[in-house]
Parts: C-alpha cells; sequence; structure tokens
C-alpha cells in the first residue's frame, strides 16, 4: 500500500485551490470584458413633463370623397382615348380596392384599366393622387390655440394613408407625386396651452355632390385618425365622424422618453 504523506496532501489541496482560484479569476475577467462591452445602466427620471413641452400630436382627416367628377374629368382630357376605349366612370372606381376589399373583381377590365394607364404612361398613385378632393377644397377653415387660419394648407399637407389621399396636420411625411416622402427642415408644432380653446379646430366640407355616384366611403362619414408626429397614419387610433354633425375630441398625452445614457449604448443584432 502506498504510504500518503501530510505533505502529499497538503500538496493535492493546495494544487486544487490554485486551480480554483485561477478559474475564479478568469472568468471574473471574461465577464468584466463583457460588462464594459455592455454595460448595464440604470436612470431613473421623471416620468411627468408638462404638456407645455410636448409636440402637437400628428392629425389627419380623410375626406369620404376620393374620386371627384371634376378630378375624374380632367384626367379624362389628359388621356389618349381615355372613354373612348375604356368606360371610365365605371372603371376608375375600381382603384377604390387599394383601401377597401374588392368582391367579385373583374381582372379583365382591370387589366384594361392598367393598359390604358401604361399607354399614357400613368401609375395607380399618380393617378389616386389626381382623383380625391383636394385639402384645400375639403378643408374650410381652421383654428390652432385661438389664432384663425382661412387657408388651412398652413397647418395641413395631403398624405396617402390606407384610406386613400388625407389631410394631415403636424406630421413629418407628406404625400408627393407617387409616395409619402420626409419634410425637410420639419418643425413640429409645439403645445402652448392646455385650455379648451386652445386646440385644433377644423370645419370641413367633403362636397358630395362633386363625386362619382356609387364612391363615397363611409356613408360621407369623415375619417380621423390620431399618431405620433413621426409615424404613419394609422387606423389603431382613429374615429368616424358623421356628415353634419359638430365632434369634440379629447387627447391625453403620453411621453415616452429615451435618456441620453441608454441612446450610447451599443446595439446587438
Amino acid at each position: 500500500m502506498p504510504i500518503v504523506t501530510i505533505a502529499s496532501v497538503v500538496c493535492f489541496w493546495a494544487l486544487n485551490l490554485a486551480m480554483v482560484l485561477s478559474l475564479a479569476c478568469t472568468l471574473t475577467w471574461l465577464l468584466y470584458n463583457r460588462f464594459n462591452e455592455i454595460p448595464t445602466r440604470i436612470t431613473i427620471e421623471n416620468q411627468y413633463e408638462p404638456v407645455q413641452n410636448l409636440p402637437h400630436p400628428a392629425i389627419t382627416i380623410c375626406s369620404p370623397n376620393q374620386i371627384t367628377a371634376s378630378g375624374l374629368k380632367h384626367l379624362n382630357k389628359t388621356l389618349v382615348d381615355g372613354n373612348l376605349t375604356i368606360n371610365l366612370e365605371g372603371t376608375i372606381p375600381k382603384l377604390l380596392g387599394f383601401y377597401t376589399i374588392l368582391k367579385n373583381a373583374n381582372i379583365t377590365l382591370l387589366a384594361h384599366l392598367q393598359s390604358l394607364l401604361d399607354d399614357n404612361r400613368y401609375d395607380a398613385p399618380e393617378v389616386m393622387g389626381a382623383l380625391p378632393q383636394k385639402c384645400d377644397n375639403f378643408l374650410k377653415l381652421c383654428y390652432l390655440e385661438r389664432r384663425k387660419y382661412p387657408k388651412c394648407n398652413k397647418l395641413f399637407r395631403p398624405i396617402i394613408t390606407a384610406y386613400g389621399i388625407c389631410c394631415s396636420f403636424n406630421s413629418f411625411y407628406e404625400f408627393k407625386e407617387k409616395r409619402n416622402v420626409p419634410i425637410n427642415n420639419f418643425k413640429p408644432f409645439m403645445i402652448r396651452g392646455s385650455e379648451f380653446h386652445d386646440g385644433l379646430t377644423v370645419v370641413v366640407d367633403s362636397d358630395p355632390e362633386n363625386s362619382v355616384p356609387h364612391t363615397v366611403l363611409y356613408a360621407g362619414a369623415i375619417k380621423v385618425m390620431y399618431s405620433d408626429w413621426t409615424e404613419f397614419p394609422v387606423d389603431h387610433e382613429s374615429i368616424l365622424v358623421e356628415p353634419g354633425t359638430e365632434t369634440y375630441h379629447l387627447i391625453h398625452a403620453t411621453y415616452t422618453y429615451c435618456s441620453d445614457d441608454v441612446k450610447v449604448l451599443p446595439s446587438w443584432r
């Protein structure tokens, strides 16, 4: 039998202890390097902010008159052999399929329409941008922070949405030619007061007499959408306003922020 001496036992445990200590140091060093790459910082800030420090939301108002009779007449004048090859008044409303679900769609008729537009170097977004009621005609009068705007184009710009061409207030985007594009050097309207008459007041007229039959959306109701000024208008926060009515909308501000310490953190993809 081998003889186990005290010296050999001490040497064995000393070696094991040294190995454990070296392993612990290695793990600590690896964790420290990982922390340097992805530090975790917790910043506690006051989540309550005066409403005067917030921008107005983007408010998008959509006319139900997305195919005006005057717009269709003007489009027909620009087309070569327009009504000679296809019934525009009966076919152009099919383009509303971009915004609503079409039932029993005539594919042959739509293909004929597409061929006519191609021959005249038009595309669907250009046509749908030329036909709806213009914001200058749709928005009759605007008030913002008790100031009167007889020409609402100083507040609203056209924007394309899932419901056609609409008019948007305080939005970072606007519709130009074929798509929504960011507005250069855009500065959002900031809230200056929280009293009742400090908000936005708009008078609209969808001009139903200037619409193509069977094309007025939502039975003439006005679509109103709310979103952050940096986002596209969506249907998540929206309401339908019946024609011939006066409505009031109260919007509660929600302030979402990210501290500067979090912004500088590296991102992993």
